[in-house]
């Protein structure tokens, strides 16, 4: 079956300006699922207002998005159709997110022309800190196959795995990948071990968590580098 070629037009009437998206059936886009896939290919499943963000820099914002990880792209939802929004039109986007078991809604902001290792300036990422050192997650997802079925009977068993990878990067576009460690910002900044170590203790950390991992940065950024 041959796909159905549809064109969205996306309006911006605070700014009197027009996109044309290009898309595919809503039926024809979702890839088949096997009964056993687990996971997911979004970074959220739900639906969430956002921005879409031009190459041109005109901002189209009040759209209904959702950034499917393992194609590397983001969905737009219109009426039901379902369209497709790249990093070659569209090298920034940001969505506002439900904080898991509260009601308060998160921004988050991603962008493309990051030179990480491991990527390409293509790939969208997600910025969690900016200044002096910008703190960078990339979300990866690969498709996993065996040929085993759930229950080791014969079988196709799918499923997306998924993976998160920080980077910071400086002021002249120098990246290294960092951990969710304290063993991993001290040997990223040597320099300022003394001033890390006692803002650690003064907070009683001990870098768990991406939250902690942007706390230290924010740190660094307004007090330190």
């Amino acid at each position: 079956m041959s796909a159905v070629i549809l064109i969205l037009l996306v309006v911006d009437q605070s700014k009197g300006q027009s996109i044309f998206l290009h898309g595919i059936d809503n039926s024809l886009l979702r890839r088949k699922q096997f009964e056993e896939t687990k996971g997911s290919v979004y970074l959220n499943e739900l639906w969430s207002l956002g921005t879409l963000i031009s190459k041109e820099g005109n901002e189209y914002s009040g759209l209904l998005l959702r950034y499917d990880a393992y194609q590397d792209v983001v969905e737009v939802n219109s009426e039901g159709q379902i369209f497709i929004a790249s990093a070659d039109d569209f090298p920034a986007f940001s969505l506002s997110i439900s904080e898991p078991g509260t009601n308060t809604i998160k921004k988050h902001y991603f962008s493309s022309g990051y030179n990480l290792v491991g990527f390409n300036e293509l790939n969208y990422v997600e910025l969690l800190a900016q200044g002096k050192v910008d703190l960078i997650a990339k979300d990866k997802i690969d498709l996993l196959e065996d040929n085993i079925g759930k229950y080791g009977t014969p079988g196709s068993y799918r499923s997306y795995q998924a993976r998160r990878f920080y980077f910071v990067m400086d002021t002249r576009g120098t990246s290294l990948a960092i951990k969710l460690s304290k063993k991993s910002i001290l040997e990223i900044f040597p320099k300022n071990a003394v001033e890390i170590e006692a803002f650690l203790k003064k907070k009683k950390m001990k870098i768990k968590s991406e939250t902690d991992l942007i706390e230290v940065i924010n740190y660094l950024n307004e007090s330190v580098l």
